[in-house]
Formats: structure tokens, sequence, C-alpha cells
């Protein structure tokens, strides 16, 4: 197979949802040119619509590596696609972490509200274990998060992205209940 047919061939599948089709174009290119970060961005896309996760973020952190390595800086897409897996899967601090570094050099709407997303599951949790101070700095980034999502949207900001600033304050008021006091059981209950 030619790798410049497969280069090409790669965006239309998954264009028009054969995303197989787009994996087995993006090998071909990736046999060929095995630096080639773009591919591996777009194999992570593909993989991930084919709801093969471990497959995807293999892929993307490949990309992200590649990048890193010649110096283009972070694939925001990448990273941030990572912190939607990662919080599919349950690792909100492993999302945390990928979502971090999406935003390590611009402010990637979906990653913002992928942040403040993983540190609300976060938050949730670290009550559950009763770990309220764990839980209000999460809470604390995740309010951050969602403000700079705002200020990004402005008037067209979601019914979405306001849910969740409520359940960040709710949360918020659960950290901070003075009826709570030292006892917190309550409250992970």
């Amino acid at each position: 197979r030619c790798s410049w047919a497969a280069n090409r061939l790669a965006p239309m599948c998954a264009r028009i949802g054969d995303h197989d089709g787009a994996v087995s174009a993006l090998q071909v290119v990736l046999r060929v040119s095995p630096h080639n970060a773009s591919a591996w961005e777009a194999l992570g896309a593909s993989y991930n619509s084919l709801g093969r996760h471990s497959a995807a973020l293999k892929a993307f952190e490949r990309a992200m590596e590649l990048s890193d390595k010649a110096g283009e800086g972070v694939r925001s897409y990448a990273a941030a696609q990572t912190g939607h897996i990662y919080l599919a899967l349950g690792s909100s601090a492993d999302a945390i972490e990928a979502y971090d570094k999406a935003l390590s050099d611009v402010d990637h709407l979906a990653a913002l509200f992928g942040s403040a997303s993983a540190h609300v599951y976060y938050a949730k949790g670290a009550l559950r274990w009763g770990a309220p101070g764990r839980a209000a700095v999460s809470l604390e980034a995740a309010k951050n998060a969602a403000k700079r999502a705002v200020d990004i949207m402005g008037d067209s900001t979601t019914a979405t992205v306001w849910k969740l600033l409520g359940d960040i304050h709710y949360l918020a008021a659960q950290v901070n209940d003075p009826a709570l006091g030292k006892d917190f059981t309550s409250m992970v209950a």
C-alpha cells in the first residue's frame, strides 16, 4: 500500500464513520512514518470512537510523547481526550493530570469543562473517604476551571456548565457546613 494514499484515506474514513477503515489506513501510515504525531493522535481518536479505550490511550500518549520530543508543545486535543477517557474509566486523578497538561499552553474549552468535572468527581470521592480538606482543594480547582469556561463562553454558556457550577457549590456547602463540626461522618453517609 501507498502511505500517501492511506494518509488521505484515514480522515475520509473517519468523517463517514468508518473508524475501522481509519485505523487500518493510519496503521499503514505509521508503519512508514512511526514518528508522525498527528497520525498517532488521529489513531487515538479512531480507537476512541470504536470504544477501544486502552488502545486510544496508548496512541494519544505516543502522540504527546513525540510532540514533546520534537519541541512542538502540548497536543491539547490528545491530552484532553486522554482526560476524557480516564474520567470515563473512573480515574479522576489521572484525568486531572491529563487535563492540566491540555491546559498548560492554552485554555481549551473541553479541557476546562473536563477538568472541572474531574475535580468534582475527585471531591465527591474525598468526601466519601472522609477527607474534606482534599475535597475543598479540588472544589476550588473545579470552580476556577468552570469560571474560566464561563468567561470563554460568555453569553452562550450552556446549562451543562451552569449545572456543573451548581454541583461545585453544593459540594462546597457540604465541606463547609458548620453543623457538621469536626465530625464528618454524617457528611460521608
